[in-house]
């Protein structure tokens, strides 16, 4: 992003002078683009004591100087004729291997010079690998040029990231190799495989589900069935919350019924707040049979749950000791998924109720 700065400011990236042009930042969808790259850039102008001599476009997500213009956007739809009209001098495609090969050939297609894409090497193998990696880099005309880096080779990383990160040496071996080695890993142990971004929820049965924590986020969501499919909404997803901020926030957006973890003394206090929570239905096997349930529906998520999309892409199962994935899952990125389950735990009994 710095460099991206420092072109719009003087014209020069790296040792090239372009001194006009666009460069295009792009993100799978505009609310995490606005989360992220978008917020990161302007942070950038501000410390580098140029954004007030930039025209910052707000409504166009667009800066301007000289002849130089930044745009940012996101690729939600492939059908747009802004993204197939898209002309740019060069472009950025943040989190890479979340994108669609439709949207990046389009824009390849109307680049100018080149495109810079940046991507963990984690997941389901997609074009950043079969086609970028394994295909293009070894054209002849040598286009590509992979920058393999990790969390050692950047020293402004805070110690307890540094921990996490290690500590994957023992739980999870395959993102362990991606963060730590830059390597390629197909993740075999990912619960669910495949989530859909969605921007509208239809009309459905609706449950709300809650997972309580404080250091860790307390979350809250909104679960639409409808037929083989759920759409789910993130309303919070917040750590440091106490009770009295989960009644309130609850009372704000008008839930009817809630379902929590079985904590009696919070959902106690919680119905003397005025809240209509129930706990959760539990029994034997109660989470492998939870995840079950949701993986036997096409899963959707809002494009502004941002966490909770991280969440699900993130869930895994516990490897065993030869490297081979369990049916336990691991306790970690669950707090999205666990309310999901939370709000769903009735409905898998077939004792649906709808608000």
């Amino acid at each position: 992003m710095q460099g991206i700065a420092i072109w719009l400011a003087s014209g020069y990236f790296g040792d090239e002078y372009v001194p006009k042009g666009t460069f295009s930042v792009i993100r799978e969808t505009l609310p995490s683009l606005r989360a992220s790259s978008y917020k990161e850039f302007i942070s950038l102008l501000i410390d580098m004591d140029i954004y007030y001599y930039v025209d910052h476009r707000k409504t166009l997500l667009e800066l301007e100087f000289e002849n130089r213009t930044v745009q940012f956007f996101s690729t939600d739809d492939l059908n747009s004729a802004k993204l197939r009209g898209r002309q740019n001098t060069f472009f950025y495609l943040n989190e890479a291997n979340t994108i669609p090969f439709e949207a990046f050939n389009e824009l390849i297609m109307r680049c100018e010079r080149f495109c810079i894409l940046d991507y963990n090497p984690a997941g389901i193998e997609n074009w950043c690998k079969t086609y970028i990696e394994d295909d293009r880099q070894h054209w002849p005309d040598q286009d590509v040029k992979l920058d393999v880096s990790t969390y050692k080779d950047n020293p402004y990383i805070p110690t307890e990231m540094v921990k996490e990160i290690e500590g994957l040496y023992k739980t999870d071996m395959d993102l362990f190799k991606v963060y730590s080695e830059g390597q390629w890993v197909q993740s075999r142990n990912l619960v669910f495989e495949k989530i859909n971004i969605c921007q509208d929820v239809p009309q459905g049965k609706v449950f709300f589900g809650l997972d309580f924590g404080y250091n860790d986020p307390t979350v809250c969501v909104k679960v639409t069935k409808v037929e083989d499919r759920i759409y789910i909404e993130q309303i919070f997803f917040r750590t440091k919350m106490l009770l009295k901020d989960i009644a309130e926030e609850l009372h704000a957006i008008g839930v009817h019924k809630v379902y929590a973890d079985n904590e009696v003394r919070t959902i106690k206090e919680l119905r003397n707040r005025g809240i209509r929570i129930k706990p959760a239905k539990k029994g034997k096997d109660s989470i492998r049979q939870g995840l079950g349930f949701i993986r036997t529906h096409q899963i959707f998520i809002h494009e502004e749950s941002l966490e909770t999309i991280k969440e699900f892409r993130e869930y895994k199962y516990k490897l065993d000791e030869n490297n081979n994935p369990t049916d336990i899952c691991l306790d970690r990125a669950n707090h999205s998924v666990d309310a999901v389950r939370y709000a769903l735990s009735y409905a898998l009994r077939g004792a649906v109720t709808i608000r």
